[in-house]
């Protein structure tokens, strides 16, 4: 195919496929490689369950990085967040940025969101 970058939404679909945590984490670690070998850019979506930062709770010791997306209210306006949790190989900031989705694309301010 030729594909440089691929998208999977959602990897926590498989999930519900798979038994258990163990046959899932050997999934997506083959889809990694796979990935990899191939020198794809790969993006894997996952849904959150609770604090946590996957729904099984192996999908970020399995990726290299891991960005969240979060939603917060303030002054009676919900805003979108994002923020950096893993950057495997490089220092990076661990606050919450504001972001927009704009006609432009995607926006992150240069502040820090205040909680």
């Amino acid at each position: 195919m030729g594909a440089s970058r691929v998208v999977i939404d959602s990897i926590s679909s498989l999930g519900t496929y798979v038994k258990d945590v163990s046959e899932l984490r050997r999934n997506v670690l083959t889809v990694k490689e796979m990935m990899k070998k191939n020198g794809c850019t790969t993006i894997l979506i996952s849904e959150t369950a609770g604090s946590g930062m996957s729904r099984f709770g192996v999908e970020e010791f399995i990726a290299d990085d891991v960005i969240l997306l979060h939603e917060f209210l303030s002054k009676g306006e919900y805003r979108r967040g994002i923020s950096v949790r893993k950057m495997r190989g490089s220092a990076h900031s661990s606050r919450i940025y504001q972001y927009d989705i704009t006609r432009k694309g995607f926006a992150v301010y240069p502040k820090p969101v205040p909680f």
